[in-house]
């Protein structure tokens, strides 16, 4: 049986990306047509179609299912080591709160937007936060 990760590092260097697509909007401040201002964007955006499977990047305990109109469906990962991951702007949410989840595991489905990006059409917003803070997922993603 293989063991997960045992330190915030290797939380860290196991995540695989959620879904495939081209990011675009990036992490750090930008301006928001729906708000117009400048504005802290915690996690980058990947363009999707709808339908696409979003998965887990790393296996772990769901502490958030939730849909509302601002950010459509979201779900938050608990990783362990203050590691969790934030996937919002989902068509289709299909984990709850409380289920454990593993790497790669579909937690729900691209489809229209929340209301703070749908601007950007059907995409993810992922997140990645240690000890509650963003960090730029973008490093992660692979490639």
């Amino acid at each position: 049986m293989a063991l997960g990760p045992t330190s915030r590092g290797e939380c860290l260097r196991a995540l695989v990306p959620p879904a495939s697509g081209r990011v675009v909007q990036g992490w750090g401040f930008h301006y928001s047509p729906v708000f117009a201002d400048s504005r802290y964007h915690p996690g980058v955006d990947i363009a999707l179609e709808a339908g696409d499977r979003v998965r887990a990047a790393l296996g772990g305990i769901v502490a958030e299912a939730s849909t509302t109109p601002w950010f459509g469906g979201q779900v938050r990962i608990s990783h362990g080591f203050g590691v969790e991951t934030v996937y919002a702007h989902l068509g289709t949410v299909l984990v709850h709160e409380g289920q454990e989840v593993q790497t790669g595991e579909v937690v729900g489905l691209a489809g229209p937007p929340g209301l703070t990006e749908a601007d950007l059409g059907v995409h993810l917003h992922y997140e990645i936060r240690v000890e509650g803070d963003s960090i730029d997922p973008e490093p992660y993603l692979g490639g």
